[in-house]
C-alpha cells in the first residue's frame, strides 16, 4: 500500500484510503478498520472517489446512499434533505426523509473542505466509531454514514423536541426552572445512559444542555454529541486533554497537573441539574478565568428564591465534589434518596455557600447581637430559621429557632411539635395539645407528614429541644405567603416575619412596643423602634421595610 497523497484525488489535501467490502472509505494511517460495520478484513487500497458513481446528493435534495454488502448484495439507501435544523461545528444539520422507513431523521452534512487536516479527519472518524458502538435509549441512535466527493453524511435519530438549551432560550426566565419530578426523570434517564457509555470504557466529557436533546413531548431525554468523547484502552487509564465547555468543566480537567477519568461526567451532570433546578449555572461569570477559579474552589450558592428538597440538594453536594476520588458515582447516584424517590414529602432548602461537607440546607443565622428588654420581647424573638415549602400536597413546614417543629396544613389547620408535646390547632383561637404517646388516631397522619418534615431538619437543633421545654402555644404560624422576592410568616401573636431572598429578614413586633428587628444577609441583627427605623437614613432598611409592609398588607386580604 502506498502512503502519502493520491495525485490523482480530487482532494489531495486528504490521503489515499482503503475501502471496506460495505464500500464505506477508511482513511489510511488513521484507523484500521472500518467504522461503518468494524470489518477489520476486506479492505482494499483505492484513490478519493465516491463510494457512489456520482455525487450523493441530486435534485429536489434527494440523497441517496448506495453500498455493497459483505455478501454481495446492493443496497440503496435514499433520503428526501428537508428544512434545516441548526448549525454545529463543522456540520450542517437538515430533517431528512428516509423512503425506506417512511420517517423522519436527522441528517449532518459536513463539508470536507472543512476536514482538509488529517487530524480533524480523524476526530471524525473517531466520534463516528464510538457513537456508532453504542445502542441505548437515551443516546441518539446512530442510523447510517456515507460520503460522496464533497460531503460526508451522518444519519441520526431525530429528536423534535429540540435540546434543553434550546428549552431555556425559548422560555421565560421564571418559567426556565423545572420541578423536581421532571429533573428526577431526566436525572434517572441520564445515569443510566451515562452507565452505559462508562460500562464501554467510553467518557463523554462535553455533558451540556445543548447536548441533552428531548422527544416524547419532552418525556424522554437522550444524550448526543461524541465530539470530544475518549474510549480508555484499560480501566485506570487517565486522560490529561482539557476539553469541554467551560461552565460543565470539572476541576481537575482545568488543573494543569491533574488527569481526569469518568468522573468528569458526574460533575458535569451535576451542573446540568443545577442549571435545571435554577436557570443558570453554578459558577457562571463575566469571564472565563473568575468562572475556572470558581469551579477549582468550588465557589457557589444555593439561591434562595428556589426552595428545593433536602435529597436533590444532597444530589448536588455529592456530585459536585471538588476531589474527584470522593465525587458519587453512577452506582451511588442510581440509588441515591432523590433518584429513587417517587413523590414522599421532602422538606425544601434555602441559601448555603458551598463548603463541600456542609449540608446544603437553608439555615438562617442566629442573631450575633440583640436586645432583650422585657420577657415579652424574648417570647418575640421566635422565628422561623428554616421552611420547606410543599404546600402542592401537604403544606409549609418549618422550624423555629426554640427548636420546635411546624406545618402549616393546606386544611389550615396547624401542628407544631416538641421534644416531648404535640400541640394541633383546629383554628386560631382553639388548640390540644398531646403527649407523643398518646395521639388521637384522627391526628396520626398529620404526626407523620410532621416527622417527615423532622427528619430532613438539622439534627443538632432538633436534639437541642431537650433543654428548651415545653411548646409556647402562642409561637405557630398562622399565615403565610410567598412572593417572588420574599416569603412573610405572620405569628399568632401578630408579629411578622419577612425572608428574603438574599437573606435579609425584617421582623415585626407589635407588643409591647412597635419594633423592627432588620437582619443583614451575613446574619447581624440591630434592633429599632418602628419610629426610629422609618426616619433612618439607609436607604436599604427603607426599601425593605415598605416592601414588608405591601406584603403584610396583602397577606391580611386573604
Amino acid at each position: 500500500m502506498r502512503r502519502g497523497k493520491c495525485r490523482s484525488c480530487t482532494m489531495a489535501a486528504l490521503p489515499c484510503r482503503r475501502r471496506c467490502r460495505c464500500g464505506f472509505f477508511v482513511g489510511f494511517g488513521i484507523l484500521d478498520f472500518c467504522v461503518f460495520c468494524s470489518d477489520f478484513d476486506g479492505l482494499e487500497t483505492t484513490s478519493h472517489k465516491s463510494t457512489n458513481e456520482e455525487d450523493c446528493e441530486g435534485e429536489k435534495g434527494l440523497i441517496v446512499h448506495k453500498y455493497v454488502t459483505p455478501e454481495g448484495e446492493t443496497v440503496i439507501k435514499k433520503y428526501i434533505k428537508k428544512e434545516f435544523l441548526g448549525k454545529g461545528g463543522f456540520a450542517q444539520c437538515f430533517r431528512f426523509h428516509d423512503l425506506q422507513t417512511d420517517t423522519d431523521v436527522a441528517g449532518k452534512i459536513i463539508d470536507k473542505n472543512s476536514l482538509c487536516k488529517s487530524r480533524t479527519f480523524k476526530k471524525l472518524l473517531y466520534e463516528i466509531s464510538i457513537h456508532k458502538s453504542l445502542d441505548h435509549p437515551n443516546i441518539v441512535k446512530f442510523i447510517d454514514f456515507f460520503e460522496d466527493s464533497k460531503n460526508v453524511y451522518i444519519v441520526l435519530e431525530l429528536c423534535d423536541d429540540g435540546n434543553l438549551n434550546d428549552f431555556f432560550k425559548n422560555t421565560g426566565k421564571r418559567e426556565r426552572s423545572l420541578t423536581e419530578s421532571q429533573i428526577r426523570n431526566y436525572v434517572r434517564q441520564l445515569v443510566r445512559a451515562l452507565k452505559f457509555c462508562h460500562d464501554r470504557s467510553i467518557i463523554h466529557r462535553d455533558l451540556k444542555l445543548g447536548n441533552l436533546l428531548l422527544k416524547d413531548k419532552k418525556k424522554t431525554i437522550l444524550l448526543a454529541d461524541f465530539g470530544l468523547s475518549a474510549r480508555l484502552e484499560y480501566p485506570k487509564q487517565r486522560r490529561r486533554t482539557i476539553c469541554g465547555t467551560p461552565n460543565y468543566i470539572a476541576p481537575e480537567i482545568i488543573g494543569s497537573k491533574t488527569t481526569h477519568s469518568f468522573e468528569v461526567d458526574v460533575w458535569s451532570l451535576g451542573i446540568i441539574i443545577y442549571i435545571l433546578i435554577f436557570g443558570h449555572a453554578p459558577f457562571s461569570s463575566k469571564n472565563i478565568k473568575e468562572t475556572y477559579r470558581k469551579i477549582k474552589t468550588v465557589d457557589f450558592k444555593i439561591p434562595a428564591h428556589k426552595m428545593v428538597s433536602s435529597s436533590l440538594a444532597n444530589l448536588l453536594q455529592v456530585m459536585l465534589e471538588k476531589d474527584s476520588s470522593k465525587r458519587a458515582t453512577l452506582d451511588e447516584l442510581s440509588v441515591h434518596p432523590f433518584t429513587t424517590e417517587d413523590g414522599k414529602l421532602l422538606p425544601a432548602l434555602e441559601e448555603e455557600t458551598s463548603d463541600p461537607k456542609l449540608p446544603l440546607s437553608s439555615v438562617r443565622k442566629e442573631e450575633k447581637a440583640g436586645i432583650e428588654s422585657n420577657h415579652f420581647l424574648k417570647q418575640s424573638r421566635v422565628w422561623v430559621t428554616k421552611c420547606s415549602d410543599f404546600s402542592s400536597k401537604y403544606g409549609m413546614g418549618y422550624l423555629l429557632s426554640n427548636g420546635n417543629i411546624g406545618v402549616f396544613f393546606n386544611d389550615k389547620t396547624k401542628m407544631l411539635l416538641s421534644f416531648q408535646d404535640l400541640t394541633y390547632y383546629e383554628d386560631t383561637n382553639e388548640f390540644h395539645s398531646y403527649s407523643l404517646h398518646k395521639i388521637p388516631s384522627r391526628l396520626k397522619k398529620k404526626y407523620r407528614i410532621v416527622e417527615n418534615f423532622k427528619s430532613f431538619l438539622t439534627k443538632d437543633e432538633i436534639e437541642e429541644q431537650k433543654e428548651k421545654g415545653a411548646i409556647d402555644p402562642g409561637t405557630f404560624i398562622k399565615a403565610w405567603m410567598k412572593s417572588r422576592n420574599a416569603i412573610i410568616f405572620k405569628f399568632a401573636r401578630k408579629s411578622v416575619q419577612v425572608i428574603f431572598n438574599d437573606g435579609t429578614e425584617v421582623r415585626m413586633i407589635n407588643k409591647p412596643s412597635k419594633m423592627i428587628e432588620y437582619v443583614d444577609p451575613d446574619g447581624s441583627c440591630k434592633l429599632l423602634e418602628l419610629d426610629q427605623a422609618l426616619e433612618s437614613s439607609d436607604e436599604e432598611l427603607l426599601k425593605r421595610l415598605e416592601y414588608s409592609r405591601k406584603m403584610t398588607k396583602e397577606l391580611s386580604k386573604r
